[in-house]
């Protein structure tokens, strides 16, 4: 009988250390980072599929959004994506906004976004270049961008951007996100 409770005992013990043991190791695995870029060149190391993650995109938009602590108290709640598709390079940012917005602060969303979107795609894909305090980088030259701001239903911003054309926004009103510092 004493055996049998030693032996149970034991048991239980190995039970809870190699739960222990195999708790600590998932915690020190390595875990997927997307905002990985060369200190050197600026541009994204992830390098693989040709393809930007849309999903990844609309996260670290939203994420840098939230962290950026933007004054886009007018976006209504859960209505903002960004979606694309890769095959027609087209990508869509959709948002719909509280009454009372104007243009002028919509647009500021459009170039606030469009710049977090240019770096996410350089983190993704070495091929684009980040946005910088008066450009937008280099995703726009190959992806066209399809905006549909409404104001309570409203249209208030309605473009298409084509590929390599020239953004209708001043990249310069928004400061430069991948700089700490303000820029004057």
């Amino acid at each position: 009988m004493r055996k049998t409770k030693i032996s149970r005992f034991l048991f239980c013990m190995i039970v809870v250390l190699s739960f222990f043991l195999v708790s600590c190791t998932n915690l020190n695995a390595p875990k997927k980072h997307y905002n990985t870029v060369n200190p050197i060149t600026g541009e994204g190391i992830l390098g693989g599929d040709e393809n930007i993650g849309f999903v990844q995109m609309h996260n670290s938009v939203i994420d840098g959004l939230k962290s950026e602590m933007t004054p886009f108290f007018f976006i209504k709640e859960n209505m903002f994506d960004i979606s694309g598709d890769n095959e027609k390079k087209e990508i869509y940012l959709t948002f719909d906004c509280l009454e009372g917005t104007t243009e002028a602060d919509a647009s500021l969303v459009v170039v606030w976004v469009s710049k977090l979107m240019a770096n996410e795609a350089s983190i993704q894909q070495s091929r684009f270049k980040p946005s910088t305090k008066d450009s937008y980088g280099t995703l726009f030259d190959e992806y066209a961008l399809i905006i549909n701001c409404t104001e309570e239903g409203k249209d208030l911003i309605v473009k298409t951007i084509r590929p390599g054309e020239e953004m209708p926004y001043d990249a310069r009103i928004v400061r430069d996100l991948n700089d700490d510092e303000d820029t004057e």
